[in-house]
């Protein structure tokens, strides 16, 4: 899945993330709050993109302020086009960490290499903005004196072991900076007391099951418990102690959160210290690592059942007749889940959610058996409510007494009709009875819960009447209650290939043009992935909408009313 942020677009350059900064909190909790990103822009032709040799002269910097819940993408070291990341070369690091050997300092500390104090940070080492170099000293760093027998040092940003071994999802990110974890896990949660080896954990619904064994290890392991504490309390701090004007410093502040011996993998960048031995000036190799590929790590449980907080699963007593009713939670909208180009100008509760859960990564343990705890007894049988204009009345309706004394009545309603075929597809139904008699036998298929059956012609779907996000665009006028607009989906399989012509109606002097579609690899398009697709029309006012859809092929096919239906049937007939 590709990630466009478009806070990164600057110019047609690459940009390099080089730090992570401080948190800035909004003055609402109910506003996420943002994380500091500094970036470099690099020469085409570069090389290590953390390299000093990569970049212009003068060189150019910039911070942007992106939601934390993004953490998980924005990885120190990464290259952006466009801001698209794109592919890089980089140095990598395997080695065993122990919390007792590692030291939680400031970057802007001194270490001791051969003998001599240096400081972690120095700009032959490490270039970087204005901006960045104050927030680099006030950040922490995780050390640990010889990973390897070649490494002297290794330098682990508290923002990148975050990324890796607490940003679970961007939801439970959100939760965790505000220090809301009792609304990730219920406080129930807890070890068995007859088999302290199984760790019975309490998932709110909005969390996946396979972020249970990084949430788990944050109350089962003390370690884990005590870094989580203090990363909180850091903030905190920082916050209430900030007296000078603008956001406070409120850094991540975070040490390894493991009882037990880490097995890390990180990608990062080489940096020299020069020291004296003697007479002789030699050069020792610490490493910076910039963005973790693999945790793995033996948690303080064998086994981890999951329950839900707020499970909406079926009990097993489900098909009890006598379990009073609830209404449930609206029906939602399926969401197009192959959608392979997200932006960040998007809500990120959206499809940007999936992918920095996919970025995001989990720790890793294989011997932890994780099992799903089967909810035994419901409480309520539920019904669904449907949303606003969909669904079938049940004729019946309050009457209404403010006393408190009411009842239901038989409800005198006109339901909302399916609106009439327009006449302007007319052309289109032409066309396609043209091309069916050249050979190519299209079908018009419904893929929307509203359309009509045309007997001479074909099927006509219609856009929802209401759609989120979207004044009037999807409507056949700007007025009020104007109905929606139709639209034409023809099917054909064309040798081993699925092919898709879409037309919709025009909305006054609009004239939108013919779009033909198929999927990169000729197989058929499911009607929910279409349906989705038209639904994206409507937000973007057009075939633009297409931009998000990569793994299909999409030609738009003009209109020429001047020269006829026979013109448009031969255009058609040419892209086929």
């Amino acid at each position: 899945m590709t990630v466009q942020i478009e806070d990164f677009r600057f110019n047609d350059k690459p940009w390099c993330i080089t730090w992570l900064g401080r948190l800035i909190y909004p003055p609402s909790s109910r506003t996420e709050p943002r994380i500091t990103v500094h970036l470099t822009e690099l020469l085409p032709d570069f090389g290590d993109p953390l390299s000093t040799k990569s970049q212009p002269e003068p060189p150019k910097y910039r911070t942007v302020a992106v939601k934390v819940g993004f953490i998980a993408l924005l990885k120190i070291g990464s290259v952006w086009l466009d801001g698209v990341r794109v592919p890089v070369q980089s140095r990598d690091i395997e080695c065993t960490l122990a919390y007792e050997k590692c030291q939680l300092v400031r970057f802007d500390s001194k270490v001791q290499i051969g003998g001599a104090w240096e400081p972690i940070f120095a700009p032959n080492r490490y270039r970087v903005g204005r901006d960045a170099l104050t927030e680099i000293n006030s950040s922490w760093v995780v050390l640990l004196y010889d990973p390897t027998p070649d490494i002297r040092l290794l330098v682990i940003p508290a923002t990148t072991l975050f990324q890796r071994a607490l940003a679970t999802s961007p939801k439970a990110v959100r939760r965790l900076v505000y220090g809301q974890f009792d609304k990730i896990v219920d406080p129930s949660s807890a070890p068995l007391p007859d088999d302290p080896q199984t760790f019975y954990l309490v998932l709110f619904k909005d969390f996946r099951n396979t972020e249970g064994p990084a949430l788990a290890n944050l109350i089962a392991d003390p370690v884990a418990s005590q870094e989580y504490a203090r990363f909180r309390k850091a903030l905190t701090i920082e916050s209430v102690n900030h007296q000078d004007h603008g956001q406070p410093p409120a850094h991540i502040k975070l040490n390894l959160p493991f009882k037990n011996p880490v097995l890390f993998k990180a990608n990062g960048k080489f940096m020299p210290f020069k020291v004296l031995e003697g007479t002789k000036e030699i050069t020792n190799w610490g490493f910076l690592a910039t963005e973790i590929t693999d945790l793995q790590v033996r948690f303080c449980f064998d086994r981890l059942v999951i329950e839900r907080k707020n499970n909406s699963q079926q009990g097993l007593n489900a098909g009890d007749s006598d379990l009073p009713p609830a209404w449930g939670g609206l029906i939602r909208n399926p969401v197009e889940l192959d959608t392979p180009v997200v932006t960040s100008a998007e809500d990120p509760t959206d499809h940007l959610e999936a992918a920095c859960i996919e970025a995001s990564g989990n720790i890793d343990d294989p011997l932890v058996e994780i099992v799903e705890d089967q909810k035994l007894i419901q409480q309520y049988r539920s019904r669904a409510r449907q949303p606003h204009d969909t669904g079938e009345s049940d004729g019946s309706a309050s009457t209404g007494d403010l006393s408190g004394n009411g009842s239901t009545a038989e409800l005198n309603v006109e339901a909302t009709a399916t609106p009439k075929i327009p006449v302007t597809l007319d052309d289109f139904f032409e066309a396609l009875a043209l091309l069916v008699k050249a050979g190519y036998p299209f079908k018009t298929i419904p893929i929307s819960s509203s359309f009509r059956q045309r007997p001479d012609t074909g099927i006509v779907n219609f856009l929802p009447w209401h759609i989120n996000k979207v004044r009037s665009w999807h409507l056949t006028s700007d007025h009020a209650g104007a109905p929606p607009r139709g639209y034409v989906v023809a099917e054909l399989l064309q040798g081993s290939v699925w092919c898709y012509l879409i037309e919709i109606q025009r909305k006054g002097a609009e004239a939108l043009a013919l779009l033909h579609v198929r999927h990169h690899n000729g197989q058929r398009i499911e009607k929910r992935e279409l349906e989705q697709f038209m639904l994206e029309v409507a937000r973007k006012n057009g075939w633009g909408a297409k931009d998000y859809f990569k793994k299909w092929v999409c030609i738009p096919i003009k209109h020429r009313p001047k020269k006829g239906t026979q013109a448009f049937t031969q255009d058609i007939i040419k892209q086929l």
